[in-house]
């Protein structure tokens, strides 16, 4: 697990609650805005496009394309950043940023199946935050694995342990309570405001970076 004592350790701490409520957010968004799709959770998405089939619903195209946007998303999100290592996270999130404004331009137009792909897409960019030896914080946007992370110290007796994942996964709840509420007072302007918590996040990515930069040789790309 890592140390979350040193600065730079404890604002990826919270860089992960940000990405986490981003997602939240966004899937209730997307839940209202679209008829049911989680644009921020494919695993939830892959179920509904299984279901829609199954009953030959049409929205199963769409939840359907929401899953391979998102696919997209971490897979051209990974081949932008592999060479930018040391300004990694803040790019990734300026990315998520900008799909999820020209997602909100889209909607505002009218085309909403463009907007369904660009809004997958930027969730898809924003999973790539954490790299894959932060498994703490990198499944910190899937509710289902703070779940199981949190039955396991449960299980095993380990109350400290509990403590991250419950976190999370009210992180989650509040972020999706907000895009609800959101979504209520302000319409399809609630993907704008997440648009622009996005940026907001890239800009504490930035600064956290820099702090990275800082720590040591041991650490030479602050990544």
């Amino acid at each position: 697990m890592l140390n979350v004592e040193a600065p730079s350790q404890r604002g990826l701490l919270w860089l992960a609650f940000a990405a986490t409520a981003l997602a939240g957010f966004v899937d209730a968004l997307g839940f209202l805005a679209f008829g049911r799709l989680f644009l921020a959770s494919p695993d939830a998405n892959s179920i509904f496009a299984a279901v829609a089939l199954a009953d030959g619903g049409r929205v199963a195209l769409h939840a359907g394309g929401a899953v391979l946007a998102l696919l997209a998303g971490v897979v051209l999100t990974s081949l932008m950043t592999g060479r930018s290592a040391r300004f990694r996270r803040s790019v990734v999130l300026l990315t998520a940023g900008l799909l999820l404004g020209c997602g909100f331009f889209l909607l505002y137009a009218g085309p909403t199946y463009g907007a369904i792909l660009l809004i997958a897409a930027a969730m898809g960019a924003a999973h790539c935050v954490f790299e894959q030896d932060e498994v703490p914080l990198r499944d910190a946007l899937l509710p289902s694995a703070q779940a199981a992370r949190l039955g396991e110290a449960l299980a095993a007796g380990r109350l400290r342990e509990t403590r991250r994942p419950l976190a999370f996964w009210l992180v989650f709840v509040v972020g999706g309570m907000l895009g609800a509420g959101a979504w209520y007072l302000a319409g399809r302007w609630a993907l704008a405001l997440a648009a622009g918590f996005a940026f907001c996040a890239a800009v504490g990515a930035r600064k956290i970076e820099r702090l990275r930069s800082t720590d040591g040789p041991s650490n030479p790309n602050g990544a």
